[in-house]
């Protein structure tokens, strides 16, 4: 049994590609703020999350939909776009709001890095918030048979965004003390290494990132103090068929019709 890890730093990354990497398993990162944001969403009952690359195919989409039934969601650095229902806080999404809701949602950088996975492979969001619950699902894909995955960083406007790289070093961290035969690309291995050099002082380091000290300018403070815990939240949220969804939630629903 071989794992094969492949880390790309930024969404434009598979620009660098052709046609992917052709990987059983993406794992897009994009910790400040939309995959805590998106995982927030999930873990607070929204039905289904509609992932769109512009603002006008967002609008376009929940135009089409009766009235009452989703929510226009998102931003453009940082800001909620006029119009739009809620922005990309985590905080904004409480269950009261988003409950059997769908939501149609744009960010500038992590429906960008969706929009770009394009294969068979399964495409799960991760961050710190479900940390253990995504690991724990890719441990139950590692069989006998050879897995490759690629952690995808969304990235902060085209730009590496060191949050991403640390929480996907984080996750190639937890599988190389995991298993043996992991065979690491030279970007996985730099990431891995950011991890071990920076991840003991996340507040820190998300408080000073160039993106950090956006969010605070914005009064977003709270947003990152969120995104830097382990475990809040027993989530698998995956991209199929155009939405995203929940893994565990749609695997406990097959169970209780079992």
């Amino acid at each position: 049994m071989e794992i094969t890890i492949n880390t790309i730093l930024k969404a434009e990354g598979f620009a660098e590609s052709e046609p992917n990497h052709s990987s059983n398993i993406y794992v897009v990162i994009d910790v400040l703020r939309a995959g805590t944001t998106i995982n927030t969403a999930l873990i607070n009952g929204t039905k289904e999350i509609i992932p769109c690359k512009t603002i006008d195919n967002a609008k376009e989409i929940y135009d089409k939909f009766p009235v009452g039934k989703a929510l226009l969601c998102g931003e453009r650095d940082g800001i909620k776009p006029i119009g739009f229902d809620l922005g990309n806080s985590p905080s904004e999404f409480i269950n009261e709001i988003v409950l059997n809701k769908t939501l149609i949602m744009t960010t500038t950088n992590c429906t960008n890095a969706i929009s770009k996975i394009k294969n068979n492979g399964e495409v799960l969001i991760g961050c710190f918030v479900n940390f253990s619950s995504v690991l724990n699902y890719i441990h139950s894909k590692v069989e006998e048979n050879a897995i490759d995955i690629t952690f995808v960083c969304a990235g902060d406007n085209g730009e590496q965004s060191f949050e991403d790289t640390i929480c996907s070093g984080a996750y190639i961290n937890s599988i190389v003390n995991r298993y043996e035969n992991c065979y690491l690309s030279e970007v996985s291995k730099f990431a891995l290494n950011c991890f071990l050099e920076s991840g003991t002082d996340l507040r820190n380091m998300f408080y000073n990132s160039t993106h950090g000290k956006k969010l605070r300018s914005l009064g977003f403070e709270k947003d990152i103090e969120m995104a830097i815990e382990y475990d809040m939240f027993d989530v698998v949220p995956i991209f199929r068929d155009g939405r995203i969804i929940s893994l565990v939630n749609s695997l406990n629903e097959r169970e209780k019709k079992g």
